[in-house]
């Protein structure tokens, strides 16, 4: 696997450090001019990686002003191939830029190694990454559609497109040019095609040595997901998909393939990143059927059906409007497809998302500031087809106001005293509880809040009187006062009083008549010496 490329510029006489390079697109047969702009980023794990950004400028020309008057555009990722560079497809930058897509190219850091694949797979995701930072400010700021994104890359580059698309659903449609296969150790790649749900592309050279057609229907039968289209284009070999001026090995000139193909991979882009229909007949309709004809292609395969129906979501907890005392919040719903839900995402806000870690039943847990806060899921299915469901909820953690107006902390009260109180919450009172010495005693719902306390059921002396009050989202708010009952006692009738005086007789003459029993019984009588006068 890794020699073959290593020897494909030397075969046709070219340096891997040419710079001589020939495009076959100028822009002039776009719609638009082209200019550039170069940059870079830095991986943690490959290090940093050059990038050009071609996009429709105002004049063309390195950091010329945008031309904003069809922003935002759909933009294209490149990945290039095996020991080469970005320098060596300045024609796709054009060819794309001058049709309104914003296009960078860029180069791993590692061309000459067998990290190259990886970091090619790296690159790619990168450089969405990059593209998506520059729409946010600086001179290319608004000048992207970030829901339109493809992906294109040739030989290595080909193949790290199947492995991204793959695996990052950023990715709308997609073109594979002539992707190399290597039997066994390309496994990951052909296995990869089988979860790809974006709308992908393959194109082949029927005269290629390196990646023949033969080579590119292998990945092409693993894609298990339509819409997916094959094309080989007749007379065409592998180094001419690059800017390459070689010929050797090709029945056709480098225009005539680069003319070929970014007319199939041009409509593919415009049908499924700009919703064009008008490009249909130049993939699935009469002009790709009359290319077939008259030989331009020597094969065209394609399965263009494609599930068009969004998942469904729905969020299960909370409902819509919830209040919460908490800021802490978990949320839970489910999700469907007629197909396959491919992932689940949540947002507050609108703002980051989050992928949940199950699909059709899932649940996540979120951290809400407070006051009202919209709660947003998101559901994709295997074809990138999108499904919302959204509630709002409302965060209140703060404890309603209270106080006890009547009667004051340490007052005397006697007989029926009406305790009132004043409670109040800008999200609505619940209720307050009335307790006496930690009873509850009374429960009010309404407004005004107040309690008729009976005190002669209590004992004279101080009581502790709290009160709670409970707003809608379920804060608890207390206030206790001390009141002092001083309840007159009543004179006790006649009668009670009678009666106890006879009760005490009556229990001292029982009593002595025990007394004196007692004594006789226990034999010990007194001897009372008579007397006589």
């Amino acid at each position: 696997m890794c020699v073959i490329p290593f020897f494909i510029w030397g075969i046709y006489g070219i340096s891997p450090f040419e710079t001589n390079l020939f495009s076959t697109a100028d822009g002039s047969s776009g719609t638009h001019l082209v200019g550039t702009l170069d940059g870079s980023f830095t991986d943690e794990t490959w290090g940093e990686y050059d990038v050009t950004i071609y996009y429709p400028a105002v004049s063309s020309g390195v950091s010329q002003p945008p031309e904003r008057s069809e922003a935002p555009y759909p933009a294209i990722v490149f990945a290039h191939g095996f020991t080469a560079r970005k320098e060596f497809y300045t024609w796709i930058g054009n060819c794309c830029a001058a049709r309104g897509y914003v296009t960078i190219l860029f180069t791993v850091p590692s061309t000459f190694s067998l990290e190259a694949f990886s970091q090619s797979v790296t690159g790619i995701r990168g450089s969405i990454d990059y593209l998506l930072t520059q729409n946010e400010g600086g001179l290319l700021e608004g000048m992207i559609d970030e829901n339109r994104i493809g992906v294109m890359g040739h030989s290595m580059g080909a193949m790290a497109v199947l492995l991204a698309t793959a695996e990052d659903l950023r990715i709308r449609a997609a073109v594979s040019l002539a992707p190399g296969y290597f039997g066994v150790a390309t496994g990951k790649y052909v296995e990869a095609c089988k979860s790809i749900g974006a709308p992908m592309q393959l194109q082949a050279g029927s005269l290629d040595r390196i990646c023949p057609p033969s080579a590119v229907g292998v990945y092409y039968d693993a894609l298990t997901i339509p819409p997916k289209e094959m094309v080989v284009i007749n007379g065409a070999e592998h180094i001419q998909f690059s800017d390459a001026p070689v010929g050797s090995g090709a029945d056709i000139t480098l225009e005539e393939q680069h003319r070929i193909s970014q007319k199939y991979f041009m409509a593919w882009f415009n049908y499924y990143l700009c919703d064009d229909s008008s490009h249909y007949i130049y993939i699935f309709g009469e002009e790709a059927r009359k290319d077939l004809d008259l030989g331009v292609l020597s094969e065209l395969r394609y399965v263009e059906e494609r599930d068009l129906t969004p998942p469904s979501v729905t969020i299960t907890s909370p409902p819509n409007g919830t209040l919460l005392a908490s800021t802490s919040l978990k949320v839970l719903g489910t999700a469907s497809d007629d197909v396959e839900v491919r992932k689940v995402e949540v947002s507050t806000d609108n703002s980051t998302w989050t992928t949940c870690t199950s699909t059709t039943s899932w649940s996540q847990s979120l951290t809400l500031g407070e006051g009202v806060r919209t709660i947003y899921v998101k559901v994709t299915d295997v074809y990138g087809n999108e499904g919302y469901d959204r509630i709002k909820v409302i965060v209140d953690t703060t404890k309603p106001s209270l106080s006890i107006e009547s009667p004051r902390d340490g007052e005397t009260s006697r007989g029926t005293v009406k305790i009132i109180v004043s409670a109040d919450d800008e999200n609505g009172m619940e209720k307050t509880e009335f307790y006496v010495d930690g009873s509850l005693r009374h429960v009010d719902t309404t407004e005004p809040y107040s309690w008729s306390w009976d005190t002669t059921v209590v004992t004279n002396g101080e009581h502790t009187v709290k009160v709670l009050a409970y707003d809608k989202a379920g804060n608890v708010e207390e206030a206790i006062i001390k009141v002092r009952v001083e309840n007159e006692e009543e004179p006790k009738p006649a009668w009670i009083t009678a009666v106890g005086f006879a009760l005490i007789i009556v229990i001292g003459v029982v009593a002595a008549a025990l007394i004196a029993r007692k004594g006789r019984g226990s034999g010990n009588e007194a001897t009372v010496p008579s007397s006589r006068f």
